[in-house]
């Protein structure tokens, strides 16, 4: 949510209701770097959280557009460079301000995991364990009683389950949730896509494992990012990656900003006439996937 704590109705109405994670050292309200410049991080494992989040949905499909589901993501929490000097997006958002993490047990733990010290490179430094999240030592929940430690895997699920009953009140009929974070059971509340792959012909390989993998962990509505989402794709490979994702289950093309188009209307002609052709059999089997999901 972003830092307007002056004008932006939703956040003003946040802190007034205590909906976002504060520091557990200062009981500051917690502010990272995002897309946005800096935000406050709600914190879904509180009823007040709910409320205020069913209530914003509603206000916002009756004021501003009337949708049919809604797409969640960075939700892991994602946070830009936590704990480095200042966000890389700093020159668009005019901001310097990134969340700097305490030294404790939680974020520097005596072990360290692959999630951390694969980043040594990347940060010039000792990794941490709370860089481009939340600190790691923070409280979340009823009477703080959960470490963002113990729940940073849920934080995705707890957003999910709070998104999905907001829109049974503000919909109240089936809709659609797409969510970049999530854990084993979303699935009864949200599809996903894989997150952020690359267009080679390894990445389309590997989200046949991954569609496997997701209906394992209670996730069947799932697919990749047809074509890739970072790097350029090859006509031939779009052609075979559109052939294949038109039938998983969750079927969207979707690249990265500035990106190469990829859309079919992009290509050549025998490659468009290709891409239709599997399109069609997509949209013949829909009122099928309708009974599924």
């Amino acid at each position: 949510m972003i830092d307007d704590t002056k004008t932006y109705a939703p956040t003003v109405e946040g802190i007034q209701e205590d909906v976002f994670i504060r520091s557990d050292q200062t009981n500051t309200l917690m502010k990272g770097a995002c897309w946005p410049g800096n935000v406050f991080i709600p914190d879904f494992f509180t009823n007040r959280t709910q409320m205020w989040w069913t209530r914003w949905i509603q206000n916002f499909r009756q004021k501003n557009l009337t949708f049919d589901g809604l797409w969640i993501d960075m939700n892991e929490p994602a946070l830009f460079d936590t704990n480095e000097l200042i966000p890389w997006n700093s020159l668009e958002t005019g901001s310097n301000h990134t969340l700097k993490c305490t030294q404790n047990s939680f974020d520097d733990p005596p072990y360290r995991t692959k999630a951390v010290f694969r980043f040594d490179q990347n940060a010039n430094r000792s990794a941490r364990l709370s860089d481009h999240t939340l600190c790691m030592s923070v409280r979340q929940g009823e009477l703080n009683k959960y470490r963002h430690y113990d729940v940073h895997n849920l934080y995705g699920w707890s957003e999910t389950r709070a998104t999905w009953n907001a829109l049974r009140s503000t919909i109240e009929k089936r809709s659609l949730i797409l969510s970049r974070s999530t854990f084993v059971g979303s699935g009864q509340w949200s599809s996903h896509w894989f997150g952020d792959n690359s267009a080679t012909w390894h990445e389309m390989k590997r989200s046949l494992i991954s569609m496997v993998e997701f209906n394992w962990f209670g996730i069947p509505l799932n697919g990749a990012d047809i074509c890739g989402f970072n790097e350029i794709p090859t006509e031939e490979m779009c052609i075979r990656w559109i052939q294949l994702g038109a039938f998983y289950p969750f079927s969207r093309i979707h690249s990265s900003n500035k990106q190469f188009e990829q859309d079919p209307a992009s290509w050549s002609q025998p490659a468009v006439s290709i891409m239709i052709s599997v399109l069609r059999i997509r949209y013949n089997l829909l009122p099928y996937y309708y009974t599924l999901f």
